[in-house]
């Protein structure tokens, strides 16, 4: 999965996250789902363009990317 890279398509009415998404577009799925290594992009663009500190949308990406990626946890039942 190292040098993967996950092509975004973002559509929102919201300003804010319009901007976002013509800077964000392309990440590399483990570098987003790992806060430990450093700040995904994702967060740091939801910093830089979002309006409001408790905007959903940039950890609801990170939440896509994972899944697209085939990151996330199983469903179990």
């Amino acid at each position: 999965m190292e040098g993967k890279v996950c092509k975004l398509n973002i559509t929102s009415t919201c300003k804010a996250i319009q901007q976002l998404a013509q800077e964000l577009t392309e990440v590399n799925p483990l570098q987003e789902i790992s806060a430990k290594r450093a700040i995904p992009q994702t967060l740091q663009m939801g910093l830089k363009h979002c309006y409001h500190a408790a905007c959903p949308v940039p950890v609801g990406i990170i939440k896509a990317i994972e899944v697209e990626a085939k990151l996330a946890l199983p469903r179990m039942f």
